[in-house]
């Protein structure tokens, strides 16, 4: 037989191959061998060991889709070939900025495998063409970004084949952990199962052996660029305030909190978590979520401008990576500028209308100029897409907080608390509300959930303390002032209210100990010089009282009240002249003020220059008609002899207050002397 016969027959068996397959629909293989016989394609086509990534599979649903490419994983798995665990295979579309449905490019599938440590991407479809299923599959060559291998079959269309369709596409299914060498239990041994077993660790919050895991990955395969990339975002969830971790890791949600002062020990992790992000730029330096990833560890450092430079950069390489815009706009609202900040998070909403955080960070940046009424209004909208977002509960009710709204601001707070109980910043302003409210039982409760979610947080213990000495209860506030004290031995404000609750309880001994401690921490602080001195007045200790006074005053000398107090003093030591000075600085304060005036006259009186004192008198009656001015204006006539307008003055005072005997007896004195 001849090389023309030969092809002649060839092509006949195939084109009768070809219209069997497309008539009728039992004729084909079944769904379960067109999966082995791709599976032993592959791997013959592949060495023993190499890693493979299922990147997508189409059919007529999703539970179909998982279905198969569950048994082709268990098939190549039995084949000797590794599978990245499909659980990862969302959070790596997310890295990508890829679609889920659909197919999947050469080149996409070439990013997949490259992210996932695989050496081939396989991609699949089930069509129902005619009443007939068409089952392919492509292996895509991860290092060549080409196809590698073809499988076309056609499956039965039959009524089994219908009926199992029609099961699976009922039953309720998730992507689990791959089955088949599980990542967690499996003793990992290529760069791929480390890898794949990390992101199983991150997930679960386990970031020190997620940490381990990479750092293997990366030994094995030190072009890995997730590898880097994972321990990175890893090290910088170890270090951060993390409220939230993504479904296989697929992200971190974290508090950017620029009130906390950082370790030095944290600081050197963050360092770690950069070299590692730049590390995996260096690699795939295309990667727009890298750049984001970076600059939000920049962000946590409080280096800003280097973290605005990486965001610029996610965004000049995909002008739609929505999160790179979110987290600019979170490092604007830092720096102060919320205009700017509403601007990304607006771009980031027209990106992309459901994500959530962006609507809820605007709210934050409108609550931040105080624009409450937008606030809500953003944060309002953010529940609308996620109702079991607990932060926008918090966000919102603080909004209504600032507003003096409490009691809206509490129903948002216990919302939050009902969706995460741990959320320690929502009992704490939670408590703030009830005390504004007059409610100091629930505040005090509020504040002690605090205290044992947190131990060591030294402002739930002042909250605390400040509502029981509100209450009364001075010995439990001066408890939990000294707590705090003893986790912030420098918390000024905690020494100062000791020092009150000791007033209350009258040991001027301790308050002066704490006050002596205040002036220690904070040397210009008029006030607690004045509430020394007070301390020491009430001790009778005039001297030191009068020297903090006078500290007082030479640091805010336009406060009269530190003028009266030292006036206080200088009256227990008869110190007419300190009287007079002190009294005269509260005219040149208060020109108007007729007590001062009169005051000051008493003064010059017990220095018997009464003609200084009758002009006080004078001065204070022209403010204000009062019977003591006339009175003792009518004393100092009296001293001078000059008895006439004596009885003028207290004839005046008498008829201002007729009941007083005093002035009576003194009239009757002038009266007898004239």
């Amino acid at each position: 037989m001849n090389r023309k016969v030969i092809a002649i027959i060839i092509t006949a068996f195939v084109l009768l191959f070809i219209t069997c397959a497309s008539t009728g629909g039992g004729t084909g293989l079944s769904l379960m061998d067109a999966i082995e016989q791709t599976a032993v394609k592959i791997a013959e086509d592949l060495p023993k060991g190499s890693r493979v990534a299922i990147a997508a599979f189409e059919s007529s649903n999703t539970n179909l889709s998982n279905y198969v490419m569950e048994e082709l994983t268990g098939a190549l798995f039995d084949r000797g070939i590794e599978v990245a665990d499909r659980q990862n295979l969302e959070y790596v579309y997310k890295e990508l900025n890829l679609q889920m449905s659909g197919d999947v490019s050469d080149e996409s599938a070439k990013s997949i495998g490259k992210f996932l440590g695989a050496s081939t991407v396989i991609t699949g479809q089930l069509i129902d063409i005619s009443g007939a299923y068409r089952y392919r599959t492509s292996a895509v060559s991860v290092e060549e970004a080409a196809r590698s291998s073809v499988t076309r079959l056609n499956v039965k269309n039959d009524k089994e084949t219908q009926r199992m369709v029609v099961a699976i596409a009922k039953q309720q299914t998730a992507v689990k952990s791959a089955k088949y060498g599980d990542s967690q239990n499996k003793t990992p041994d290529t760069a791929g199962t480390f890898l794949d077993r990390g992101i199983l660790l991150a997930s679960q919050g386990e970031f020190a052996l997620a940490i381990e895991d990479f750092t293997q990955a990366i030994k094995l395969n030190p072009s890995l660029s997730s590898a880097y990339l994972l321990r990175g975002r890893a090290k910088f969830a170890s270090v951060a305030e993390v409220l939230s971790i993504g479904e296989n890791f697929k992200g971190v949600g974290t508090n950017v909190n620029t009130g906390r002062q950082l370790k030095k020990e944290e600081q050197q992790v963050y360092e770690q978590a950069i070299a590692d992000f730049t590390e995996a730029i260096r690699l795939d330096g295309n990667n727009s979520a890298i750049y984001v990833e970076r600059g939000d560890a920049y962000t946590d450092k409080r280096d800003y401008d280097k973290a605005i430079a990486d965001y610029n950069q996610a965004i000049r390489l995909n002008p739609r990576n929505s999160r790179a815009y979110i987290s600019r706009g979170i490092v604007y609202n830092e720096k102060g500028d919320n205009d700017k900040a509403i601007s990304d998070y607006s771009q980031a909403i027209r990106i992309d209308p459901s994500k959530e955080s962006a609507y809820n960070n605007r709210g934050n940046a409108y609550k931040a100029k105080g624009d409450y009424d937008r606030a809500i209004a953003d944060y309002s909208q953010a529940i609308k897409l996620d109702t079991n977002y607990a932060y926008a509960y918090d966000a919102r009710g603080n909004a209504y907080f600032n507003k003096g709204d409490y009691d809206k601001a509490i129903a948002d707070y216990n919302q939050a608390i009902r969706l995460n109980p741990n959320y320690k910043s929502t009992y704490e302003f939670r408590g703030h509300a009830y005390f504004n409210k007059g409610d100091y039982d629930k505040a005090i409760t509020d504040y002690t959930q605090l205290i044992r979610l947190d131990p060591n947080n030294a402002n739930a213990y002042y909250c605390r303390g400040y509502v029981y000495a509100n209450k009364g209860e001075n010995d439990k506030a001066i408890s939990d002032y000294t707590q705090v004290i003893r986790l912030d031995p420098n918390n000024i404000d905690a020494f100062y209210n000791r020092g009150i609750s000791y007033i209350n309880k009258g040991d001027n001994d301790k308050a002066i100990i704490d006050y002596t401690q205040v002036i220690r921490l904070d040397p210009n602080n008029a006030d607690i010089y004045s509430r020394r001195g007070l301390s020491y007045l009430d001790k009778k200790d005039f001297d030191r009282a009068i020297a903090d006074f006078a500290q007082a005053i030479r640091l805010n000398p336009n406060e009269g009240i530190y003028y009266s107090y030292r006036i206080n003093a200088y009256s227990e030591k008869k110190n007419f002249d300190g009287l007079i000075a002190d009294y005269t600085q509260l005219i040149r304060l208060y020109p108007n003020d007729a007590v001062c005036y009169f005051r000051r006259g008493n003064a010059y009186s017990g220095k018997k220059d009464y003609d200084r004192a009758i002009a006080d008198y004078t001065q204070a009656i022209q403010f204000y008609s009062h019977a003591d001015y006339y009175f003792f204006r009518g004393n100092a006539y009296f001293e001078k002899k000059d008895y006439a307008r004596a009885i003028t003055d207290y004839t005046k005072a008498i008829q201002l207050d007729p009941t007083n005997s005093t002035y009576k007896q003194k009239l009757e004195n002038a009266r007898q002397k004239q």
